[in-house]
């Protein structure tokens, strides 16, 4: 074969271009690092160069995307990047999606540049260089967090806002400026602190934000950030600004229990841990009498059995705790033949281990011959009983009584067995006033067996099957409740005589006085066994004067439970359920939204008498003289400073 001039010419130049399309194929997978065709895996935030500056904050790397029009959003086709120039101030590297990762040096703030070389390919396939600088601006780093501080309305506050924010200390930090308070006023200190000045008769919370400024020594760099202060307003501490009234187990104490006197003049036990047993617990708290228990802690006291009062004559301050309060869980609470008790803001709950047909949240018990007089339990939470939640129980064979008992301003709820409270067998003068009974099937109360007296005035009973349940030989009086319920429409039902609940055998002492009772709204039945019982006025009337019922739902789910800092997530969907009426009988803590307190910081008390070292101070007390607790208060009518001290934090 002959080959022509031209067709080797045609032939070497085919072998060419078959060469130089390889060899540009193997460039271009060298360079295929540094091409980008989405824009994906990138660390941190990824910013477009529009005006050649970005933003980071100390010690934080940037990602740069030099290939994404910000417009647009289209990757520009046919553009390569070359290479970086190291900056002065911090380091790069190139990810596989063309990304340049800077990372200032370490606590550098300021501004350095980074300089890059791509190469641009047009259609003509002509390519050009170009060399482009982007500015990166490193910020100081501050964290803002939110306070929380308290005053009294004749005291000003100075509050430290930078102390728990966060940012370098080679950085200067200020306070530039504030929101204007609703309750107070506010100034700048010259060591950027706030001097907060409450309002005159000022109180309850008072919020405001602050702007911080961080800047770096040079000045060429700074950052802002909005902080929040809420400030809880207490009224003043002078006792003489503290009305007690008449003696009772505490101001607000009402029903046939508000004179019990509890600990009062006695001894301060300090409860320091949440210990099921041993010095400090609650259980050694009340294991003897004669004393105030006062709580150093917040949370949840898990007992493994049965917690009983070992004596006569205690107050438990629930009110003292700090944090969301204090809750004894796991078993029942039981008063053990004693008496004489005072129990406010305690949440009692047995659960899911207690043991069934026989753990109420609480009982009060005397069951050896005799009386077991005056109890009051005050801003309370009992649930998850596995019989009742809460009862008051005598002997079966009429040796021994329960008299004078208040249960007030408290939730009795979510029975795993439906039962709410009952009063069993001799019970005299119990009054149940403003509770709310939530998610309890039946006994709502019950009073049954042998003659029992009592009053019920203005309570919220929610979710039930029966509502309440009197006893023949019963006297009591029913008023001013609400009831609400979709399952039945009598809201008192009268339990037949038999001779088990009345032995005598006799029907003569039942008396009932019904009025101003609801039920969804309207007027509520009832039995017509009670009619030929029903009296034309009190019969078991402790004094205590009832609202309308109109007003009774609203009163009590604005105050009720142990709500001394607020309400805890179990008492706040029980209050839920009534404006919702979503009713919810459960037999496990799985079903409920169960219970959390968190703990917080107790207030000092060098000398242990149960007072507040500040509190003492502003009244004149000595908070290094142990006695002067049990004293009485000059003004107390009979209270002693410990008592004028407790009633204070109740009212702030």
């Amino acid at each position: 074969m002959k080959f022509s001039p031209t067709k080797i010419i045609n032939l070497i130049v085919v072998i060419i271009v078959l060469f130089l399309n390889y060899s540009c194929s193997k460039d271009s997978d060298l360079l295929a690092d540094y091409v980008v065709d989405e824009n994906a895996g990138t660390p941190g935030n990824i910013v477009n160069l529009e005006n050649g500056t970005i933003i980071t904050y100390e010690d934080k790397m940037v990602a740069i995307n030099i290939l994404k029009d910000i417009q647009s959003g289209v990757i520009r086709q046919g553009t390569v990047l070359k290479k970086v120039t190291p900056p002065k101030n911090g380091t790069t590297e190139i990810k596989t999606d063309s990304t340049i990762v800077y990372t200032p040096n370490k606590d550098f703030t300021g501004k350095d540049d980074v300089v890059y070389t791509v190469e641009e390919t047009s259609p003509d396939n002509t390519t050009v260089e170009k060399e482009n600088t982007v500015t990166v601006a490193v910020n100081p780093t501050l964290e803002t967090k939110n306070d929380q501080a308290q005053t009294t309305a004749d005291k000003n506050l100075v509050i430290p806002v930078l102390n728990n924010d966060t940012y370098s200390d080679k950085n200067t930090a200020t306070v530039t400026q504030t929101t204007a308070p609703a309750k107070g006023t506010i100034v700048i200190n010259n060591d950027n602190t706030l001097t907060y000045t409450p309002n005159a008769d000022a109180s309850g919370s008072d919020t405001f934000t602050y702007t911080a400024k961080v800047e770096n020594t040079e000045k060429t760099a700074s950052t802002e950030a909005e902080g929040t202060v809420i400030v809880d307003i207490a009224k003043n501490q002078n006792k003489g600004d503290i009305t007690m009234g008449e003696l009772l187990a505490f101001p607000g104490a009402v029903g046939h229990g508000r004179f019990t006197s509890g600990g009062r003049g006695g001894s301060v036990y300090e409860v320091t841990n949440l210990n099921d047993s041993g010095p400090g617990s609650f259980r050694d708290a009340v294991s003897k009498g004669n004393r105030t228990v006062v709580f150093k802690v917040g949370g949840i006291i898990r007992i493994k059995s049965r917690l009983y009062f070992g004596g006569d004559n205690i107050t438990v301050a629930g009110q003292t705790a700090p944090g969301e309060g204090i809750a004894i869980y796991g078993s029942m609470t039981d008063t053990n033949q004693h008496e004489n008790i005072i129990v406010r803001y305690v949440n009692f709950l047995v659960g899911d281990n207690g043991v069934k047909g026989d753990d109420d949240a609480f009982r009060v018990r005397k069951t050896t011959p005799g009386t077991a007089s005056n109890f009051i339990f005050d801003h309370c939470g009992f649930f998850w009983g596995k019989d009742e939640v809460f009862s008051c129980e005598a002997s079966s064979d009429e040796s021994s009584s329960i008299k004078n008992v208040t249960i007030q301003r408290s939730i009795i709820g979510e029975s795993f067995y439906s039962k709410g409270m009952i009063l069993w067998r001799q019970n005299y003068n119990i009054s149940v006033i403003a509770n709310l009974f939530s998610n309890n099937g039946q006994r709502n109360i019950r009073a049954s067996t042998r003659h029992s007296t009592f009053e019920m005035i203005n309570n919220v009973i929610f979710g039930y099957d029966w509502a309440t349940n009197p006893s023949y030989n019963n006297e009591f009086d029913v008023v001013g409740n609400v009831y609400q319920s979709s399952s039945t429409n009598n809201i008192v039902n009268l339990e037949p005589i038999s001779v088990a609940n009345s032995p005598q055998g006799s029907i003569t002492l039942t008396k009932a006085y019904i009025s101003d009772n609801t039920l969804n709204g309207g007027k509520g039945s009832i039995s017509s066994k009670l009619t030929p019982y029903l009296q034309g006025s009190r019969q078991v009337s402790s004094g205590y004067t009832p609202i309308s019922s109109s007003l009774v739902k609203k009163d009590v789910l604005n105050d009720v439970g142990a709500n001394i800092n607020g309400n805890n997530k179990l008492a706040q969907s029980q209050i839920n359920d009534v404006y919702n009426n979503s009713m919810s009988l459960i037999k496990s803590e799985s079903e409920s939204v169960g219970i959390s307190l968190s703990g917080g910081k107790a207030y000092p008390d060098s000398d242990k008498d149960g007072i507040d070292d500040e509190w003492e101070t502003a009244n004149g007390l000595n908070p290094k003289n142990i006695s002067d607790g049990k004293e009485l208060a000059n003004n107390g009518n009979g209270y002693t400073n410990l008592e004028v001290f407790l009633h204070y934090l109740t009212i702030n």
